[in-house]
């Protein structure tokens, strides 16, 4: 892996012809100026056709229960959000009218609106039966299966990726990249089997900066 820096972003689509132009930012962008990072990581892309408000009423460590007018399948995956950044994935484990059991690894662990959360402990069960009542809203986003994906350079505001063919300009995506939290993204352009997203905030720098310390190393 090499880190390079350069006058064209990763959201600017290979090639100069004229769908190119349509789909790239402005020549005096702040992101044409960005650092820009080449590596080569595997990932898992979550291409998200919906986003739905769920309630979560207890939380345990191996998974939770949650409430929402939502057409979920038993085995599939989604991804609940505390606080409108931060993701967790959960595999549905059973359905019952308008509640479902999801199962989410260490999910006293979620981020966002968990973080102050200590669970308690009933002293006369096993810690594997702890469990937390809550009554608190989530986002849940939910989709197609996911896809493998190879990332090829990241910057602050985005990414570029090489994958499958058949994603679309504008669709939301979460990208799962090692053991980092899904990074929820955009799609700006696709080329093929190549896309770049973008990605708001600053839920780049920690990827960025890992890729710092492995290069200095």
């Amino acid at each position: 892996m090499q880190t390079s820096f350069t006058a064209r972003s990763q959201d600017d689509p290979p090639g100069d012809g004229p769908a190119s132009a349509d789909l790239s930012p402005d020549p005096g962008s702040d992101q044409r100026r960005q650092r820009r990072v080449r590596v080569l990581l595997q990932a898992s892309i979550f291409p998200i056709d919906s986003i739905d408000d769920v309630t979560v009423h207890n939380i345990s460590e191996q998974g939770l229960m949650a409430e929402a007018d939502v057409d979920l399948t038993v085995g599939q995956v989604v991804h609940l959000s505390f606080d409108g950044t931060s993701h967790r994935s959960g595999i549905v484990r059973w359905i019952r009218g308008r509640r479902f059991g999801l199962h989410v690894e260490d999910c006293f662990g979620t981020p966002g609106a968990l973080d102050e959360i200590e669970p308690e402990t009933d002293p006369g069960h096993q810690s594997r039966s702890m469990r937390l009542s809550l009554n608190i809203p989530a986002r849940m986003s939910s989709g197609r299966p996911r896809r493998p994906a190879m990332v090829r350079n990241l910057s602050r505001s985005g990414m570029s990726l090489e994958t499958s063919a058949g994603l679309r300009v504008g669709q939301n995506l979460l990208i799962k990249i090692g053991r980092q939290p899904p990074i929820p993204a955009r799609i700006r352009w696709t080329a093929g089997g190549r896309i770049g997203v973008s990605v708001d905030g600053d839920q780049m720098v920690p990827l960025i900066g890992a890729q710092d310390v492995f290069q200095q190393r």
